[in-house]
C-alpha cells in the first residue's frame, strides 16, 4: 500500500477507522492458562535489555492457580498472549498470538482483596542472570554466542564471525584481562561487549537468540503516525471556530534537546600493544553543511588514564587554547620541517559538543570507524523524542521506523523506535504507548586525517555503508622523533 502524502508504503493503515474490536488477553503459566486476569502489560525495547511484562490477577476458586499457588512458586515459565474475538461474548473463538515468552521475577499478594501482581522479563533474563564461569579465549564471538544460547535453553541465529574472543580482551598481550573479566560479568554483558566490537545487533525473541550485523531499519516501510489539524474558519467579528483534528493516535508529545541540536564530535582511539599500532577515528555530526568541516587532529578534553573506556563530554568551546589530548600509547609531536596539526580557529570550533572514547581491543581502522559512527548515532539520536499513545496492534516492532507527519513542523520526519508498551485492561482496552527518537537531518564528517593529508568527506549519518578508512591513525605530523 503506497501512501501518496509521504512517499512511503506504511506497514499499517493510517486511515481513521470506526471498527469495533474485542481484544482478549491470556497468560499461560507453567503450561496452563491463568484465570482471573484484570489487566496485563508488555514492554518491548530496542536498547539491549530484557523485554518486561506485568499482570494483575484476582485469586480464583481453582486451587491450582490461587494465591497460595502463586505464593509458593519461583521462576515460573509463562507466555502472555493476545487475541481478538469476533464478538463480545466469551464463547467467541480466539486465535492467540504470543506477545512475550518469559519468566516471573516477583509476586505481590493482597490477601484481603485477593489481588495478585506478578511481573517478570523475557528469556534474555537467562543470559542476564548467568555469570560467566570460563574465559573461552579460543572461540569466536559467534561460537561463544551459540554456546551461551544453548546453555540458556535457546536456539541461536547468529551470523558467523572470525576474531577470537581472547583477542578482544587481551589488551596487554597476556591472558590476565580476559581471565579477570570472565569472572566479573554476566553472559549477556559479555555478549553485548563482543557484539559491539563486531558491529552486531543482538536480541532475544521467544526462544531464539539473534545476532547479526547491524542493519538500518526499512525506511520505505515505516509505521505511519498522521496528524491532520483542524481547519480554522472565521465567524462573527472577533470570533472563530476550528474543526476537530484527525489523528491516528490518541496523544502525541514531542521533545527536543537543544544541547544535541548543535554539532557533535566523537573521537575514538584504541592502542594495540602487541603491534604498536593505534587505531583512531573522529566523526562529527554536523547540523549544517559538512563541507565546512575541517579535517585533522582536534584539540580534545582531558582523558582519565585509569578508565579503559572513558567518556568525557565536552561543552561548547570557550575559545581558549587547550592542549591536545594525550592518549596512553599514542605519541604526539612533529617531524623536522613539518608543523604539528592544529585545530580550526576558536570561532570555528564554538558550539561543538565533543565526546572522547578510549576503547581497548579494537583490531583495525574499520572497527574504530564503526565504533565512532555508532557512538555518534547513539548520542545524536536523542535530540528529538516523540511519545504517542494509540490503539494497540501487533504490527509495530522495536526495529521498525516511525514516520510522523502532519504537524507542519520540523518534527515531521522518521524516528527509531525506542520502546513499545502495550496494555490490555477493561477500562482502557488494548492500547500501546510508543517512544521513539532521532536526530535532525545532519551529515557525518570524517575528521580523522590531518589537514595536510586530506579534507573531510561527508557521508550520511544514517547510511548503511561504512565510510572510507582514515588510515592507521598515526600520520607523519603525529610521530615523535
Amino acid at each position: 500500500m503506497s501512501d501518496g502524502s509521504s512517499g512511503v508504503s506504511p506497514i499499517n493503515n493510517p486511515a481513521p477507522s470506526s471498527e469495533v474490536r474485542y481484544p482478549r488477553i491470556r497468560i499461560v503459566a507453567d503450561g496452563k492458562p491463568v484465570m482471573g486476569i484484570l489487566e496485563a502489560r508488555v514492554t518491548t525495547n530496542n536498547y539491549l535489555g530484557a523485554d518486561t511484562w506485568s499482570a494483575r490477577l484476582v485469586s480464583g476458586p481453582a486451587p491450582e492457580r490461587d494465591a497460595r499457588w502463586w505464593a509458593d512458586q519461583a521462576d515460573i515459565p509463562l507466555e502472555v498472549q493476545l487475541g481478538f474475538a469476533s464478538d463480545a461474548t466469551y464463547a467467541s473463538p480466539v486465535s492467540w498470538t504470543t506477545m512475550i515468552v518469559g519468566r516471573t521475577d516477583g509476586v505481590s499478594i493482597n490477601w484481603l482483596t485477593g489481588e495478585i501482581d506478578v511481573h517478570g522479563r523475557d528469556l534474555t533474563s537467562r543470559l542476564i542472570d548467568a555469570r560467566v564461569q570460563e574465559s573461552n579465549p579460543n572461540l569466536t564471538y559467534s561460537q561463544l554466542a551459540e554456546k551461551y544460547a544453548a546453555e540458556a535453553g535457546l536456539t541461536a541465529e547468529v551470523t558467523a564471525t572470525t576474531t577470537l574472543v581472547g583477542q578482544r580482551y587481551d589488551h596487554q598481550g597476556t591472558g590476565t584481562a580476559l581471565s579477570e573479566f570472565s569472572r566479573s560479568t554476566t553472559k549477556w554483558d559479555a555478549l553485548v561487549y563482543l557484539a559491539q566490537k563486531e558491529g552486531h545487533d543482538i536480541w532475544v525473541s521467544g526462544y531464539t537468540f539473534h545476532s547479526r550485523p547491524h542493519q538500518e531499519p526499512d525506511r520505505q516501510h515505516p509505521f505511519l503516525v498522521r496528524f491532520i489539524p483542524g481547519i480554522l474558519t472565521a465567524g462573527a467579528p472577533g470570533s472563530a471556530s476550528r474543526t476537530a483534528p484527525v489523528f491516528t493516535a490518541l496523544t502525541l508529545d514531542t521533545d527536543r534537546h537543544h544541547g544535541l541540536a548543535k554539532d557533535v564530535e566523537v573521537l575514538v582511539q584504541s592502542h594495540d600493544p602487541r603491534t604498536g599500532r593505534t587505531y583512531r577515528a573522529v566523526r562529527r555530526g554536523s547540523a549544517g553543511s559538512a563541507s565546512g568541516g575541517r579535517s585533522g587532529r582536534r584539540r580534545g578534553s582531558t582523558l582519565d588514564p585509569n578508565d579503559p573506556l572513558s567518556i568525557i563530554p565536552r561543552a561548547a568551546d570557550s575559545g581558549e587554547e587547550d592542549p591536545l589530548a594525550i592518549i596512553p600509547g599514542y605519541q604526539t609531536g612533529a617531524r623536522r620541517g613539518r608543523q604539528s596539526a592544529t585545530t580550526a580557529p576558536p570561532a570555528a570550533r564554538a558550539g561543538v559538543s565533543r565526546y572522547t572514547y578510549m576503547v581497548p581491543g579494537l583490531r583495525s581502522d574499520d572497527e574504530a570507524i564503526r565504533f565512532a559512527e555508532a557512538k555518534l548515532k547513539e548520542l545524536t539520536e536523542h535530540e528529538r523524542l516523540i511519545s504517542c499513545r494509540m490503539p494497540g496492534d501487533l504490527v509495530l516492532a522495536p526495529r521498525h521506523m516511525i514516520q510522523l507527519e502532519g504537524t507542519g513542523s520540523s518534527f515531521d520526519q522518521q524516528y527509531y523506535v525506542d520502546k513499545i508498551e502495550r496494555s490490555v485492561s477493561p477500562e482502557g482496552g488494548f492500547t500501546q504507548t510508543v517512544s521513539a527518537k532521532n536526530t535532525s537531518p545532519r551529515e557525518t564528517v570524517d575528521l580523522s586525517s590531518d589537514p595536510s593529508e586530506s579534507s573531510g568527506s561527508a557521508v550520511p549519518l544514517t547510511s548503511g555503508g561504512t565510510a572510507e578508512s582514515p588510515g592507521d591513525g598515526s600520520s607523519d605530523s603525529d610521530s615523535a622523533e
